[in-house]
């Protein structure tokens, strides 16, 4: 099928499409859950700190608005992309909420970096964050070290990404998601040829981008991410109503993602190379 501009676009069947309407009701759940917590539970006046929190949980549900779009467009290979974006905000985000008495020095530390890319000169910065309560015992952490990353300067020593992904409890994701979606070698994933060979007839055939295993995936893992930083956002920030709300959906979202586990493993009896799916 060709669109308008003659390009080659996936023709949805009724089966497709009715998938795409069930799914489309997750993303509809999780934006009411995002704005809700945006809406209602962060109020004025706001501390410096939390803009950052605020401005990187507004980003995550940019990140989802465009992996809807994607899945009813069905780009669900290269939303499969898009989630290693989703997954590494997740995993900053969970490290800066998972301990109460770190949130605001990561959260400054986060904000200060991203401050700093703006600055005229560094004798101008660090006068201005000397100048703001909120920063100024956070400062001098950036003056007297070179790390690579932010999360290095809280923890005061050399962090991976895969430190900030256990450190944060979400060790799991790391290993069975992000590590995936990063694979640059020549095992079979969603980033190799969609090229396949007919032995019989002997010729190289193209096949279709989008199939099912990787459309079950990219909302399997978007369930998983969702679910333990909605968790941290909406227990610290969320008021009475939303949590109840919340955790009622997160049994929910619990039980399918237990489901989806165990088909997974059967599915792998039959088929030794679906690794992740």
């Amino acid at each position: 099928m060709k669109d308008f501009n003659n390009n080659f676009i996936y023709d949805l069947t009724p089966e497709d499409k009715e998938m795409i309407q069930e799914y489309k009701k997750f993303y509809a759940d999780f934006f009411n859950f995002g704005n809700k917590l945006l809406d209602d539970c962060f109020h004025e006046p706001i501390q410096d700190y939390e803009l950052t929190i605020y401005s990187a949980y507004y980003r995550f549900l940019e990140l989802l608005d465009t992996l809807e779009i994607m899945t009813e467009n069905s780009l669900i290979n290269s939303g499969l992309l898009i989630i290693r974006s989703l997954l590494e905000l997740t995993a900053q985000l969970c490290y800066v909420l998972c301990d109460d008495n770190e949130i605001q020095k990561r959260a400054s530390i986060w904000q200060i970096i991203d401050i700093k890319r703006t600055a005229r000169d560094d004798e101008t910065f660090y006068k201005a964050m000397a100048a703001k309560d909120c920063y100024k015992n956070y400062a001098d952490i950036l003056r007297n070290n070179k790390w690579p990353n932010w999360y290095s300067y809280c923890e005061n020593k050399r962090m991976s990404i895969e430190n900030i992904f256990m450190t944060a409890g979400i060790k799991d994701l790391y290993d069975n998601l992000y590590r995936p979606l990063c694979l640059e070698n020549h095992e079979t994933n969603h980033m190799e040829t969609n090229i396949i060979i007919d032995e019989y007839n002997k010729r190289f055939h193209f096949k279709p981008f989008r199939t099912f295993e990787n459309d079950v995936l990219l909302m399997h893992s978007i369930i998983k991410i969702v679910l333990p930083l909605n968790s941290m956002m909406i227990n610290r920030y969320g008021n009475d109503a939303l949590k109840l709300e919340w955790t009622q959906y997160q049994e929910k979202l619990e039980r399918l993602i237990k489901d989806d586990d165990s088909l997974a493993e059967i599915a792998k009896i039959f088929n030794p190379l679906n690794k992740w799916y």
